[in-house]
Formats: C-alpha cells, sequence, structure tokens
C-alpha cells in the first residue's frame, strides 16, 4: 500500500508525536517502514538493517537514502511520495545533518514509542487487507506446488530448496524453512532440515513476506497412509486450532484466550503439549508481532492478523487467520490437500490435513 500525501497513517504519526511533545518521529526499523511505505525495506533476507530513514515532521515525509537505492526505492519501491533525499553512500555526515535538519532538536525515535508503534501496525487499514491476502495465496500456493515435486529419497535439504524456489518464483521472500521428515518431525518442534532422506512423511513449514507482510504456513504429505499416532497428533491438534480461531475475537484478553486455550488442550488429551511449544500469535509486518501467553498484556482487535501455530508432538496446525469485524477468515487455504470440518460451539473450520499421495 503506497503513500500518498493524505494518507492516514501520516496523520496517525504526526499525533503519535504530537502527544509526546516532539518536533517529528524517525523511523528506520523494516517492519515500521514497510507499514508505512509499502515495499522492500532491506537488502539482506537475515539483516535488521533498513535501505533508508523516513522522517516525518509537521510539513513532509521524507526518505534519507544513499545514491545506491534512491532510484531503486522511487521507481520500485514507493513511488512519487514520500520526497527521496540520496546522499552520497561512502559518506555519512550529510544523512546525520539532514536528519537534524528535518526532524529538528526533539524527534521521537522508535524505541520510545514502541508500543504505539506496535499498536498502529497492528490493525491493517486501506488495502493492506488484500495484500495480506494477496501474500497468504501466494504461500499456499507455493506450497501446493511444492509438495507435487518432493518425492521419497529426496533429503531434507533438497525438500527445502524445491520449496524455498516455489515462494521466490512466487515473488515471496522467505524467512522461514523447515522440511523435516519420518521421525525428525516428532524428534524436535523447531527441526531445521538436515541431510537426511524422506522415507514416508514430510512437514513442509514456511514463513515468507512480501513486500514487509509476512505469512505462515505448515502442511504435511505422506507417501502412504501415516502411522496411527500421527494421525491422532493431527486430529488432536486441529481440535485446538478450531477453539483458536473461534475465540480469537474482537475484545479477548489475550491472558483469557490463553486460559481456553489450555483447556482445550486438556480436553482433547493433550494437556502436557501447551507446555512443549509456543502457540504462535499475533502477525502482519514481522513474522509474530507477539506470542500468547498467560501473561501477555493487550487483547485481540478486528482487522488483525494471527499466525497460530498449535501441536500436538509429531504434528502442527499453522495457518494466517484475518480477525473480521463479523467473523474470522483464514487465508492460507490450499486445494490439493483434503480437508476434513471441525466444529466448536456453533462454528465449523475445514482443516487441511495430511496429503497422502
Amino acid at each position: 500500500m503506497r503513500l500518498t500525501e493524505c494518507d492516514p497513517r501520516i496523520s496517525q504519526l504526526r499525533a503519535l508525536y504530537h502527544r509526546r511533545g516532539n518536533s517529528a518521529i524517525v523511523l528506520t526499523q523494516p517492519m515500521n517502514l514497510s507499514w508505512l511505505l509499502g515495499g522492500r525495506m532491506q537488502i539482506g533476507i537475515a539483516g535488521s538493517g533498513a535501505v533508508c530513514t523516513a522522517v516525518i515532521n509537521d510539513a513532509e515525509v521524507v526518505l534519507i537514502t544513499n545514491n545506491i537505492e534512491a532510484r531503486r526505492l522511487q521507481e520500485e519501491e514507493v513511488g512519487d511520495v514520500p520526497r527521496i533525499l540520496a546522499l552520497p553512500w561512502a559518506d555519512g555526515e550529510p544523512a546525520v545533518q539532514a536528519q537534524a535538519e528535518l526532524a529538528g532538536n526533539a524527534p521521537l525515535l522508535e524505541a520510545d514509542c514502541a508500543e504505539e508503534l506496535q499498536q498502529l501496525r497492528s490493525c491493517l487499514q486501506g488495502t493492506q487487507e488484500q495484500e495480506a491476502a494477496q501474500v497468504a495465496a501466494l504461500c499456499s500456493s507455493a506450497v501446493e506446488r511444492a509438495v507435487l515435486l518432493i518425492h521419497p529419497g529426496m533429503t531434507e535439504w533438497e525438500a527445502s530448496g524445491v520449496l524455498s524456489g516455489c515462494a521466490v518464483a512466487n515473488g515471496l521472500i522467505p524467512n522461514v524453512l523447515f522440511t523435516p521428515a519420518d521421525e525428525h518431525i516428532a524428534r524436535y518442534r523447531h527441526a531445521l532440515s538436515g541431510p537426511y532422506p524422506l522415507k514416508k512423511t514430510m512437514m513442509l513449514s514456511m514463513g515468507a513476506q512480501k513486500n514487509g507482510l509476512y505469512a505462515s504456513i505448515t502442511r504435511f504429505v505422506s507417501f502412504g497412509r501415516p502411522e496411527e499416532v500421527f494421525l491422532s497428533a493431527q486430529e488432536k491438534t486441529c481440535q485446538v486450532a478450531a477453539m483458536l480461531y473461534s475465540e480469537t475475537r474482537p475484545g479477548k484478553q489475550y491472558g483469557t484466550l490463553f486460559a481456553q486455550l489450555k483447556r482445550r488442550y486438556a480436553k482433547v488429551g493433550a494437556g502436557e503439549q501447551i507446555a512443549l511449544h509456543h502457540q504462535g500469535g499475533m502477525g502482519g509486518f514481522q513474522t509474530r508481532e507477539n506470542r500468547l501467553t498467560p501473561d501477555l498484556p493487550g487483547q485481540v482487535q478486528a482487522h488483525q492478523l494471527y499466525a497460530w501455530n498449535p501441536s500436538v508432538t509429531g504434528f502442527k496446525s499453522e495457518d494466517m487467520l484475518l480477525v473480521g469485524e463479523n467473523e474470522n477468515r483464514i487465508l492460507t487455504r490450499t486445494e490439493i490437500f483434503p480437508h476434513k470440518t471441525f466444529y466448536y460451539k456453533d462454528q465449523a473450520w475445514d482443516m487441511p490435513q495430511v496429503l497422502i499421495l
């Protein structure tokens, strides 16, 4: 969602620094820059630094960057708004001086308003919901393409390469890739891919982003019917996920939601499992903006994204949930995986099941 002159995000940032008694706000973190500007704000996949600094004052929005990045930012990422100030890459002093001139003596820095910025990022606005749905659909498509290219004998590393290739071909930048096989799946909750050949069952788990918006997805494939212990874990996990999708509603306190989740695990006969792995949390412009814990402050709001990942040893459910004002919607839909309907109270959820080939 590219910035416009009258964009409400500019007004929200100005209101924020005015409340704090500051003269401007300076943004340097990729998550905040992508929320404001759209586009790719960093070069390295694993790097934390952005390619520019945004200064928002009462008169204008200015991007300070170097002469390496300026043209690409304007032509491929942000367009004509904001104004881009291109400075020599080899001399950092002009950038420091420019920021001081634009931001004044007392700018508001991200470290001093991290909670407020997270609140602004967390509720999608404008076209961001459609963009989040597009990213989720691209992730789903990548997994569907990859699963048909994976075969027994392929190593976990090779499978990760296939999944990564399908994601990049869809215009995504993957940041998390797990493709553990067989006994490796149940041995670790975060089973990083290794040189182990696929014999029967594989998990495909990916987090990826496009223009700063993230989506996460997990699916399973099995060459032959999986063992009963796997199918039991799948059944229990999906029952827990149905509860999460139903209860993640505007106004629900996170502490209350965690207590409900804990009871749900116990009800399906997997009470000990909640202690073995985190359950996910709010998504958006980070893979996880938070993680659900008993003492997490705050509450669910409409127009937020959630990447829940309940699990029972050997199986994990992971999809993107968009919280609507009237109902919730799963964004990561996959058609080639079989689905089974799970009920929680008066709501029905079609859950993806292992694909048996």
